[in-house]
């Protein structure tokens, strides 16, 4: 990922270099907390649910494998989407409160609760279940998460003194 910063022409160069010397300093600190909390808040889990509400229709077009007919019959189930019997596992994937961000500026997806373990299952799939990957994103989500960060370095760097 680039991210541009335009200088203004008045600041100079040695302001300009202390600025950045400031961001770094504060990035090294583990600064991008913020603006990846952003990112999970604005793309990351918005665009998990929206797998759930497009059938696993990511940037790629594809969709998840349809259910077995025995699975249909067995759910009475055609018209929903495949991993949506309860919802458990789509308020799971979505919920901001299983990302975390550390200090060390990484973003992590905490994990599942016992109650929708099954969705690693769909995840990878098995023998006797095709995958159906619901932890991926779409095509946009980077722009759109390149946008947050450049926007929050912009604001970065004109703050500092």
């Amino acid at each position: 990922m680039s991210v541009e910063v335009h200088w203004d022409r008045v600041m100079g160069p040695a302001r300009a270099a202390a600025r950045i010397t400031g961001l770094e300093r504060k990035l090294r600190r583990g600064g991008l907390r913020q603006p990846l909390q952003e990112i999970v808040r604005e793309v990351l889990a918005p665009s998990m649910r929206r797998q759930f509400e497009t059938n696993g229709v990511s940037g790629d077009g594809n969709a998840w494998s349809p259910l077995k007919e025995t699975t249909q019959r067995r759910w009475n189930k055609r018209a929903s989407p495949a991993l949506v019997q309860s919802g458990k596992l789509k308020r799971a994937a979505g919920a901001i409160a299983r990302w975390n961000v550390n200090n060390n500026n990484e973003v992590r997806f905490a994990g599942l609760p016992l109650s929708v373990v099954y969705g690693y299952l769909h995840q990878t799939g098995t023998v006797n279940m095709t995958d159906r990957p619901w932890i991926r994103f779409s095509d946009g989500d980077d722009v759109k998460a390149k946008e947050i960060l450049s926007k929050w370095i912009g604001n970065q760097v004109r703050t500092m003194k």
